[in-house]
């Protein structure tokens, strides 16, 4: 039987019918009224949370629109979703619903870092630096969703705006830290890479400059954690036992847990009930010899989930003409 989401959520309710009349909004993965029916005991901060992020990629579009319009002095509405874009405000006007429903994603779960993310790449773009520097920041100190994919680094790209946001003011010491936080977490990120380089050779770092450029030199993808919201599904239990977070779970069945700023992998099993039981793993004075084996720090989910290739060494050849 279908609940009465009126009753449940009014307010969602209210702006997931509103967005259904947009027919670009839809096709930008917002979700639909019916999820609150389909999916008993459906988390209402990570429904906001896609609400916002498909609006705020129609906000993208609709800068760009006008950007091009501006260049070429073409009238908005002669463009495809021009009208539309148009009549939902534009790019500041869309930012703004946007905004509206990170922040409503945040009333359901003030924990939820994705949204806090979300707010400061709206601040970013609507050129609001002290605002987006306090979500990304705020975002740093927060563990993703149980439900995150695991290629967001939502952690890692909180410390690159932030550090972004900090070069651009002059605040170098504070830059310097976030650019080597995000890249302890991240080793690439992507064609915007160049932009830490950049502000080593600046600051007169040059040996270690060269080295981020020619990082620059291979190609590697960067994913918007903003465009990647955590899956939806039902709301999940509290995951947390006096102060520990656990993230995420391996095939293998290793746990993740996120405390004090760092994630700890766990083989299967083995759960700490306190931060102080997950820090004694990790004191040789204290702990069992076996302790700092089993457990270790990560830096990537990702990586986690890599499979293992076994495949055999290629034979040793005597000519290229071998090979060929």
């Amino acid at each position: 039987m279908a609940r009465n989401t009126s009753n449940t959520f009014p307010a969602l309710d209210i702006a997931l019918e509103a967005a259904a009349q947009q027919p670009l909004l839809n096709e930008l993965g917002a979700p639909q009224k019916s999820i609150l029916d389909e999916r008993e005991g459906s988390d209402q901060s990570l429904v906001w949370l896609h609400l916002g992020s498909a609006w705020l990629k129609m906000s993208v579009i609709a800068d760009l629109a006008e950007f091009y319009c501006k260049s070429t002095r073409t009238p908005l509405e002669w463009l495809g979703y021009g009208q539309i874009l148009q009549e939902a405000g534009g790019a500041s006007g869309i930012r703004d619903e946007a905004r509206t429903c990170f922040k409503a994603a945040l009333d359901a779960n003030n924990r939820l870092a994705e949204a806090h993310f979300g707010l400061g790449r709206i601040e970013q773009l609507g050129g609001n630096a002290d605002q987006a520097l306090e979500h990304f920041q705020t975002c740093t100190g927060l563990a993703q969703h149980a439900h995150a994919a695991p290629d967001a680094h939502l952690k890692a790209n909180a410390f690159w705006e932030a550090a972004t946001i900090l070069d651009d003011s002059g605040r170098d010491t504070e830059a310097l830290s976030c650019y080597q936080s995000a890249i302890s977490l991240l080793d690439s990120f992507g064609v915007h890479h160049v932009q830490y380089a950049r502000f080593l050779r600046r600051i007169g770092r040059r040996e270690e400059a060269a080295d981020h450029y020619l990082a620059c030199a291979r190609y590697t993808h960067r994913y918007f954690p903003e465009f990647q919201p955590p899956r939806l599904g039902p709301a999940a239990a509290p995951a947390s036992v006096d102060g520990l977070d656990t993230i995420f779970t391996t095939p293998d069945g290793d746990n993740v847990y996120f405390h004090a700023g760092k994630y700890t992998l766990l083989p299967a099993g083995e759960q700490p009930n306190s931060p102080a039981e997950l820090a004694k793993l990790f004191e040789p004075a204290t702990a069992d010899p076996g302790a700092g084996r089993r457990a270790r720090l990560i830096n990537s989910v990702t990586r986690l989930l890599r499979p293992k290739l076994n495949r055999p060494s290629p034979p040793l050849a005597n000519s290229v003409a071998e090979l060929v």
